[in-house]
């Protein structure tokens, strides 16, 4: 992606956590993160943001962008993560039918 000029704010990786204890010991870097990506995103107001599928993360997030008026596409993160997304063709289909609905272009 940042061969196609995407900036990234925050690593994912940097958010990549799991279990229980490794959460509660990241909590503040997490936030940290969080409200790092806010506040770019507020700065920079970008055209459309794309927030994958993420129920701890990334719906938090699409609310605060949505407050500020930046539109947000969610898309499935993964193969069944929604109806239509039930092979990797359908995960395809169903992203970029996403982005098309949100004034892409093809």
């Amino acid at each position: 992606m940042r061969a196609a000029g995407v900036h990234p704010i925050v690593e994912s990786e940097s958010l990549s956590v799991v279990g229980l204890v490794e959460v509660l010991r990241h909590i503040p870097r997490i936030y940290r993160e969080f409200r790092k990506l806010v506040r770019a995103a507020r700065q920079r107001h970008p055209d459309l943001a794309i927030l994958t599928d993420s129920p701890d993360f990334h719906l938090r997030l699409a609310r605060k962008l949505h407050n500020a008026g930046i539109p947000v596409v969610k898309v499935p993160f993964t193969v069944g993560g929604t109806d239509g997304a039930k092979d990797l063709f359908g995960l395809f289909d169903d992203t970029l039918a996403r982005l098309l609905a949100a004034g892409g272009k093809p």
